[in-house]
């Protein structure tokens, strides 16, 4: 297949430009024509609220940052717990789980993965809805 530059310099036409990028292979295909489609980067948040009903204190990014570290935090601890605690009940007869701590780190599991989960739903609402973020390219 012959090499195709394609131009993805206008932003209203990023979706058909990568359609046609996804169906070129790999190897053809030319992204070096820079615009606002793809690259990737970072969404740097923004103190400036979308709505007029939400705070604008100096700690929202602060606490969006913390809330964000928990969060990734308690999702890499709740794998492997709830991992353990599926396999032992699954693996076990309810008499022989009595005998081994499946209550405890099920207890521990459950409690870290709905942590973290109601964490995430709220990070990305904050990110996402409430305030504005800023997509700064790579």
């Amino acid at each position: 297949m012959p090499l195709r530059r394609v131009d993805v310099s206008n932003p209203q036409n990023c979706s058909a430009e990568r359609g046609q990028l996804a169906a070129l292979d790999f190897e053809s295909r030319d992204d070096s024509s820079g615009g606002d489609c793809g690259g990737g980067g970072e969404k740097h948040f923004i103190l400036a609220s979308q709505y007029g009903w939400v705070p604008l204190w100096g700690w929202i990014e602060p606490a969006y940052l913390i809330m964000l570290a928990i969060h990734i935090v308690f999702s890499i601890l709740a794998v492997p717990l709830v991992l353990y605690a599926l396999v032992l009940g699954l693996t076990h007869t309810p008499k022989e789980l009595e005998a081994t701590r499946h209550a405890t780190i099920g207890r521990v599991a459950a409690g870290t993965w709905i942590l973290s989960l109601g964490l995430g739903v709220v990070t990305y609402v904050m990110l996402n809805h409430l305030y504005a973020a800023e997509f700064v390219p790579a």
